[in-house]
């Protein structure tokens, strides 16, 4: 059973669509990410699940119950729903106790039931012995832990996060990303997170919901949207992506076909779900980490290459890389010490060319 329904969203402003026939689940527990660039939709979603946001039409309905039907809504207060903002909204002339006290007052909540459970909130948060410090004396890593405390004391059936690591530092964000997870994974509650950063999504999601001109163009786990993207903006988005144009030649019953790039090189590629028919215009996905240096082998899918550019980034070497009158990026490790101006023979396994279609 999904806790969570959203059945054809739609959200228009005028004559502008925002969100346009959205339709998904989340089940008990699941940490899902809405996950797109700015305008795609994703926080107009959030805010119609959260009830801040009237809907044009849809339905959604959270733990059997309708809160939004059309002219039908339920109001935010009585949806069993927290939001933990981009801004965190902590109060700054409130201690840290009263901040996440709050909720929990306008629900009239007994003062010795409010102590036990915003200790305990702030005990899971981390933030243990700062209940008396006020929002200004707080760094924001801490007032970000301020907002998740006052949003999870409540008990609330469902955990919305609005790009809530956005305003941090980068360290302080990786941090946080583990941090978030851990806590979800502790308090078991269901969570939808709203990101534009796909690293973000990446790491901290059961499942992610790519969102791209108010549609959902692809779900499924971080795994699904990398290995297998469903349109070229999946592949652009998700990852790092090689994007090449080309002719499939011809097919085979084992799932794989035969792949004429333009600039001349022939590759060996994992056919899609539906396969395109031989001698169709076709577009393949190469993810730079899928090139790999195969020394003086032979066989399929090697090729002779020239790299003209070397960045060096830690642990890996970012490549441009040309074959034949083709150019793309490689991924090599650090320790091969590769060199602009070497020419080396590259290998990309078939499994690792991958036909999307071409359209958004």
């Amino acid at each position: 059973m999904a806790q969570l329904k959203v059945e054809n969203l739609v959200v228009r402003y005028g004559d502008v669509v925002a969100v346009d026939g959205v339709s998904f689940g989340v089940g008990e527990g699941e940490f899902v990410s809405l996950l797109g660039p700015s305008g795609c939709g994703k926080t107009t979603t959030l805010r119609c699940i959260a009830g801040l946001e009237s809907a044009s039409g849809g339905r959604i309905e959270i733990d059997g119950q309708v809160v939004a039907d059309g002219p039908r809504e339920v109001p935010p207060n009585l949806r069993g729903v927290n939001m933990v903002f981009q801004s965190y909204a902590v109060w700054p002339h409130m201690t840290v106790f009263d901040n996440v006290a709050y909720g929990l007052r306008t629900q009239r909540v007994s003062r010795a039931e409010i102590q036990t459970r915003v200790a305990e909130a702030l005990r899971l948060v981390g933030l243990t012995g700062f209940a008396e410090r006020f929002g200004t004396e707080l760094s924001g890593g801490q007032q970000q832990r301020v907002a998740v405390a006052r949003a999870v004391v409540t008990a609330p059936r469902l955990l919305l996060f609005d790009e809530p690591l956005s305003n941090l530092d980068a360290g302080l964000r990786e941090r946080m990303r583990f941090e978030l997870v851990e806590l979800q994974r502790r308090l078991g509650r269901t969570s939808i997170y709203v990101t534009h950063d796909q690293s973000e999504a990446m790491v901290m999601s059961d499942r992610i919901i790519l969102m791209h001109k108010g549609r959902i163009v692809q779900e499924g786990t971080p795994q699904d949207l990398y290995e297998r993207p469903s349109c070229r903006f999946a592949a652009e988005f998700v990852g790092s992506a090689n994007l090449l144009s080309g002719v499939l030649e011809s097919v085979s019953a084992d799932g794989f076909g035969m792949v004429a790039l333009q600039g001349g090189l022939r590759l060996r590629a994992r056919l899609p779900g539906h396969a395109p028919a031989a001698g169709l215009a076709v577009l393949v996905c190469i993810r730079p980490e899928s090139v790999q240096l195969a020394g003086q082998a032979s066989g399929e899918n090697v090729f002779p290459a020239h790299v003209s550019r070397v960045s060096y980034l830690g642990g890996v070497l970012n490549c441009a890389v040309r074959a034949g009158s083709l150019d793309f990026r490689a991924e090599f490790p650090a320790h091969s010490r590769m060199q602009a101006g070497t020419d080396v023979d590259l290998r990309i396994a078939p499994d690792n060319v991958i036909i999307v279609p071409d359209s958004d």
